[in-house]
């Protein structure tokens, strides 16, 4: 059974709406099963955090091990979160290791 062509179907008595894409538990789901953009969303929440951590990379007093550690803790699982459940392709898995860069 598809949902290609439906805008809505009733369980139980209730309207229940078809979209193209929602959130769950923080990770964004599309109808077709693709993830790219979860995946450019999640580059972006990294990106928009290191930004944010700016103050911490240019403090001379932290060592370059305490900001990989930082990295590492903070910065990658924002990124990688929901990864189980994305279908890869070559081009976003260039993506993905670009951004560990």
């Amino acid at each position: 059974m598809t949902t290609a062509n439906w805008d809505s179907f009733e369980i139980d008595g209730e309207e229940i709406e078809v979209v193209t894409s929602f959130t769950f538990l923080g990770s964004k789901v599309e109808k077709e099963g693709r993830c790219d953009k979860e995946i450019k969303r999640r580059v972006a929440i990294g990106k928009a955090a290191m930004i944010g951590l700016e103050k911490l990379w240019r403090d001379k007093q932290v060592s370059i091990n305490t900001e990989k550690k930082i990295v590492r803790t903070l910065i990658f699982p924002m990124v990688l979160y929901g990864c189980e459940t994305w279908t890869m392709t070559k081009k976003m898995e260039k993506k993905i290791n670009a951004c560990e860069m």
